[in-house]
């Protein structure tokens, strides 16, 4: 977990956006712990929302921007600083400065009917945009590289009988890896079946989010939704985002409820069932061995360990992302 001087942070701030700090909060992180956030409120009573990284790709910066510009206020984009830059440097930490939405994002508060059909509007507005202008900015996506985890999951599952460590919450992780490492594997061998990565078609790709869970969508106290956090935005096929809409990360949105309000909003599409399936899973073990390195990093607080772990195990429960996939996988034949 990042850790930072505030108090030097707070007069950066006030050097680079001519404002004068009058409180500043910690704000939680939730899964991700690469950077930190802070609500911040000036002399003037404005608030504003603090984001602090290791390193920002600002080709991502620019996107929200071009998407803000565009789509309006459901993407928020950074506010510049004197320079006129969205990103501000502070020792070896990128930070940027957004406009305060007061609200709460789907895992605090559920989207009703009328929320995902918005929702579902304005992802297809994403994918409608012109590819060929963000293609050399953003990159296109390469979630084949998803297979690193996928082999670090295979060499985790081979070591459990000999690993061993003193620490209650790594042995807590270990034995509860053991109690699903049959389905593990099981998984491991429909993603080798399902990888297409070696079959690229570039003319379906669109502009995708990569990471539209529940999370990253806020909902204002004036009903307005605002998508956040761009940083793993790529040119992608769109199941890409529409994984998360049926997926069930965190038990959400995994009811055929909220599907179908989704893809009514949406509107009429062909989704690639086999593509959706082969992400799904792909989400799945790049998550639980995310959240495992976290784990058994124990510099890290134990407080955050113990939360990445039933993050982690949040995967296995009924209506978890797990059952989801396997619904999608069974779909296929």
């Amino acid at each position: 977990m990042l850790k930072i001087d505030e108090t030097q942070l707070c007069h950066v701030i006030e050097e680079n956006y001519t404002l004068r700090v009058k409180a500043f909060l910690p704000m939680e992180h939730g899964e991700d712990h690469q950077a930190l956030r802070y609500r911040l409120q000036d002399h003037n009573d404005q608030l504003y929302f603090v984001k602090v990284l290791k390193e920002t790709q600002i080709s991502r910066l620019k996107l929200t921007q071009y998407l803000h510009d565009i789509l309006g206020d459901c993407v928020i984009s950074p506010i510049k600083n004197y320079t006129g830059q969205q990103v501000t440097k502070f020792r070896d930490y990128s930070v940027t400065l957004y406009p305060f939405i007061e609200g709460k994002n789907g895992f605090e508060q559920p989207f009703d009917c009328q929320d995902m059909r918005e929702i579902g509007r304005i992802i297809r507005k994403i994918h409608s945009l012109d590819c060929e202008y963000l293609r050399d900015k953003i990159g296109v996506e390469n979630y084949p590289y998803v297979s690193k985890y996928r082999e670090s999951m295979s060499t985790r599952l081979g070591m459990l009988e000999l690993e061993d460590s003193r620490d209650p919450i790594i042995q807590e992780l270990r034995a509860f890896i053991r109690t699903k490492s049959e389905l593990l594997m099981d998984i491991l061998t429909i993603l080798d079946a399902l990888d297409e990565s070696n079959i690229i078609n570039e003319q379906k790709m669109v502009l995708c989010h990569t990471d539209i869970h529940v999370g990253n969508i806020l909902k204002s106290s004036k009903g307005e939704l605002h998508i956040i956090d761009w940083d793993q935005a790529s040119i992608g096929y769109k199941e890409l985002d529409l994984l998360f809409f049926g997926g069930g990360i965190a038990r959400n949105l995994e009811s055929e409820v909220e599907t179908h309000c989704f893809y009514n909003g949406y509107g009429e599409c062909e989704v690639d069932e086999r593509k959706l399936a082969f992400y799904r899973f792909s989400r799945i073990i790049e998550d639980i061995e995310l959240f495992a390195l976290e784990i058994e990093n124990i510099t890290i607080e134990s407080t955050h360990r113990n939360t990445a772990l039933s993050y982690l195990k949040s995967n296995f429960l009924p209506g978890g992302t797990i059952e989801c996939a396997y619904k999608t996988f069974r779909n296929l034949k």
